[in-house]
């Protein structure tokens, strides 16, 4: 199985303070702001692996392909295969609405980290410093 904790120091998109650890037993995403828990989150089953995937290949992006290779628990192999048949038959949006579903549920718990998902166009996923918008929800939350 692996590791049960993650531990992710995200130089330029956090503060030097501040780090995430991943939980795999309780799949938990915890914030740490000099060693105290700041934020607290528990991801679903599908969201995991996913923000897990991100947190991995932080501060690259990571590729579509692998994004629904973790999303579906398949081989990338066999995952790029269908990617590029549903390019070539044009039906790429429905192939990857149920990842961008789950990725857009997942933003609103990242964010409360300080983290966003920013989409890169048919590519993959980034995660970026969240700045919240004047008159936002969260941006009292993530000051």
């Amino acid at each position: 199985m692996g590791e049960r904790f993650y531990t992710y120091k995200l130089t330029s998109l956090l503060p030097d303070n501040r780090y995430v650890v991943l939980d795999h037993k309780t799949r938990a995403l915890v914030l740490f702001e000099d060693f105290e828990i700041k934020e607290c989150s528990i991801l679903l089953h599908v969201q995991f692996p996913l923000v897990k995937l991100l947190l991995d290949n932080y501060p690259d992006y990571a590729p579509m392909d692998a994004m629904l290779s973790a999303f579906y628990n398949r081989e990338i192999e066999m995952v790029r295969r269908e990617l590029n048949a549903s390019i070539s038959m044009q039906y790429y949006d429905s192939h990857v609405r149920p990842l961008r579903n789950t990725v857009s549920r997942t933003r609103g718990t990242v964010r409360l980290m300080g983290i966003e998902i920013t989409g890169v166009y048919e590519t993959g996923y980034l995660l970026t410093p969240y700045k919240p918008r004047r008159g936002s929800v969260n941006a009292k939350k993530t000051a």
